[in-house]
């Protein structure tokens, strides 16, 4: 492995990702061929890393390895991860046995990176998937769970070439500028991360999707393990119940909020079960996983920080990162689950970037949300302006209001103590990010 400058050693590792995001070219360039060079100039640590698991879909992969990692934890075992987008840190993107990465050692890992980029060719989440490699490879343990960034067949995670198992969650709308207009055309870049002859978990697919992976799957003679055929999960009476051909679990539900999370734990119980037999059958190994999993910013109800100052119970505050149509619906049958058993008038705070459908995500909210304050992202991230968020909400019949922050946002909604609610603030995870910031 070549050695890097010190002035490089010396950098910070927002400085060197800063550095690649100022060279010429687009932020987002799909494609293999750049990272493969700089891996190979690097001696190819991707082909060094633990037993690895794949994961690529639309919504749930944060939620799916979350979980995945939980249970293997649960069952003795040592695991690292690599995921993004990061929520409140870089250092949370790559976790080494549970940590996150410490700052001197992503610094070093990525001014590495820097050194061997010698044509500048790679992007800023290129560099910073290699940098993941040379760290998750450098330290042992027993599996790594690697997320896909954009897609799955040009994502540069894809380098990976014998994963143990490969992971696809539901598959919806999203990122159509770079995957393709419709679910057939983003299905086949997902599915691109299937393996020949390496097992896959696939969760509930859209019928068009499904096909794509099972011809994929048919031409790599890659073995599926399909929901609502070769497994299921569902809850029943307050309950989580898996099935396969090992049998029926009776579960306590899920620690993570929504009925989605249901389908998630069900991916990763699946995949689970095909990575560690011994433990497979283990009710209390699953047990423990499904009740100590942590995923912040995923409904998430805020417990404490200065948001909470300026509300009086029976208030509740919650955030969700979700920010495509697929996660609007799911997100909008979770409060409609809240309200159910616990009613209270719903109102969001939304914030979304422009390349994101906001009709769309609007639309799946419609006679659920009695209102909606609209506020800017922050101003790196290209987001909608408040007045397009309201022009927009208004045009679909919702009452709405533009805040300048989320905090001018809570406190028109709660000024009025004799009317308690139920907020949710939405629509990006670098939104959500922000606020958990400030309410860790």
């Amino acid at each position: 492995m070549a050695s890097f400058p010190s002035s490089l050693e010396e950098s910070t590792s927002r400085e060197i990702l800063q550095r690649f995001n100022g060279r010429a070219g687009p932020e987002i360039c799909l494609g293999l061929e750049r990272i493969r060079s700089v891996l190979d100039r690097l001696g190819n640590p991707h082909l060094s890393l633990p037993p690895s698991v794949h994961i690529a879909g639309t919504n749930g992969k944060g939620s799916v390895c979350a979980y995945l990692k939980a249970l293997l934890v649960a069952s003795g075992a040592r695991v690292h991860a690599f995921t993004s987008p990061h929520l409140m840190s870089i250092h949370d993107s790559i976790t080494l046995n549970g940590t996150p990465i410490a700052e001197d050692r992503l610094a070093r890992a990525l001014a590495t990176v820097e050194a061997e980029d010698q044509d500048q060719v790679l992007t800023s989440f290129e560099a910073l998937t290699v940098a993941a490699f040379i760290a998750l490879s450098s330290e042992p343990a027993d599996f790594v769970l690697i997320e896909a960034g954009m897609g799955g067949r040009d994502d540069s995670t894809n380098v990976l070439e014998r994963p143990a198992a490969t992971v696809l969650t539901p598959i919806g709308l999203d990122h159509q500028e770079f995957l393709g207009p419709d679910i057939t055309s983003i299905a086949a870049h997902k599915a691109g991360i299937l393996k020949k002859g390496c097992p896959a978990i696939v969760g509930p697919q859209m019928p068009e999707a499904l096909d794509v992976i099972e011809k994929t799957a048919d031409r790599l003679s890659a073995p599926l393990s399909l929901h609502n055929q070769d497994w299921t999960a569902y809850e029943q009476h307050g309950r989580l119940v898996f099935q396969d051909d090992r049998g029926l679990l009776d579960l306590s539900l899920p620690r993570l909020h929504g009925r989605f999370q249901i389908d998630n734990a069900g991916i990763a119980i699946a995949a689970f079960r095909r990575l560690a037999p011994t433990s497979a059958d283990d009710l209390a190994v699953i047990e423990t996983g499904l009740n100590t999993v942590q995923w912040p910013g995923r409904l998430q109800r805020l417990a404490q920080g200065p948001l909470l100052e300026q509300i009086e119970a029976p208030f509740e505050l919650w955030i969700d990162g979700g920010h495509n149509v697929h996660a609007a619906h799911a997100l909008s049958q979770a409060l409609a689950d809240m309200d159910e058993r616990a009613p209270l008038p719903t109102h969001l705070i939304l914030g979304m970037k422009k390349n994101k459908d906001l009709t769309g995500f609007l639309d799946a909210f419609r006679d659920l949300v009695r209102s909606i304050q609209a506020v800017p992202l922050p101003a790196d991230m290209n987001g909608y302006a408040p007045e397009e968020i309201a022009a927009a909400a208004l045009q679909q019949g919702f009452a709405v209001e533009v805040a300048s922050t989320v905090e001018k946002a809570v406190a028109n909604l709660t000024k009025d103590a004799a009317q308690p609610k139920r907020i949710l603030i939405c629509g990006s995870l670098s939104l959500a990010g922000q606020i958990l910031e400030t309410h860790s």
